[in-house]
């Protein structure tokens, strides 16, 4: 196989798995055991925290800013939903290697949208975000999205989604939405990660969390990435696959 390396750097990694319950899946936790196998660890040092809500999007901002305020300590953070399963034992690996490649500050595996396994939870295009702009989404299929990825398993994308997402702490652009949160906060305190509703001529639009994650850290100069070498599997009433 493949000999995978991240040069000359060990990464530090803070795992976020938010859940309603405090129980997590069985394809979440086959997926934190695989990423914590010996050989890996020599690659990386990871600690996983479990954060318990019944909203989960309060749960991203606890763990994101848990690892901010300690990124001394961590270099990265990831956002690990109890929905998804990812089949590769070198997931992690392999996200690392993508990060090591580009230098990204937040790259996200692939993911089927919940419902319509077809359409795949990211967007090419999208206007610069403020607050007060209307989103008027151009999603892609899973089969597109493989079409649009390069020989080395990803591709750019304006909007990503956080089901398994990895983000460089030390990346400029968070110094600087944290300095400038009150412009992009509906509410006092630190707001990463926020959804909310907006209606604009008669019509309702919804701002998920992710989406607008995602565009907060492209507002500040970082990119987004959607890594597609690396199966996964959505989790609800069914199971949706990434390719």
């Amino acid at each position: 196989s493949q000999k995978m390396t991240i040069e000359n750097f060990k990464p530090n990694i803070l795992v976020c798995v938010p859940t309603h319950s405090g129980n997590i899946s069985y394809g979440t936790c086959q997926s934190l055991l695989n990423a914590m196998q010996p050989d890996y660890l020599s690659y990386y040092s990871l600690q996983v925290v479990f954060i318990r809500g019944s909203e989960l999007c309060d749960g991203f901002n606890k763990g994101f800013e848990l690892a901010y305020q300690n990124k001394d300590k961590y270099t990265h953070f990831l956002l690990l939903h109890d929905d998804i399963q990812l089949l590769d034992p070198d997931w992690l690996l392999k996200m690392l290697i993508t990060w090591n490649q580009t230098r990204a500050e937040v790259l996200s595996v692939l993911s089927p949208l919940k419902g319509d396994g077809r359409l795949a939870s990211c967007v090419l295009k999208n206007e610069v975000y403020t607050h007060t702009d209307k989103w008027d989404f151009d999603k892609i299929t899973i089969e597109e999205a493989h079409k649009k990825t390069g020989l080395n398993g990803y591709f750019y994308a304006d909007l990503v989604n956080t089901g398994c997402m990895l983000v460089d702490l030390r990346a400029k652009c968070f110094q600087d939405i944290k300095k400038n949160q009150n412009e992009f906060s509906h509410v006092s305190d630190t707001v990463w990660f926020h959804n909310h509703h907006k209606i604009q001529n008669n019509k309702t639009y919804f701002f998920p969390e992710d989406y607008r994650f995602s565009q907060l850290v492209r507002t500040y100069g970082g990119k987004t990435i959607c890594v597609t070498n690396i199966k996964l599997l959505h989790y609800g009433i069914n199971s949706w696959k990434n390719w």
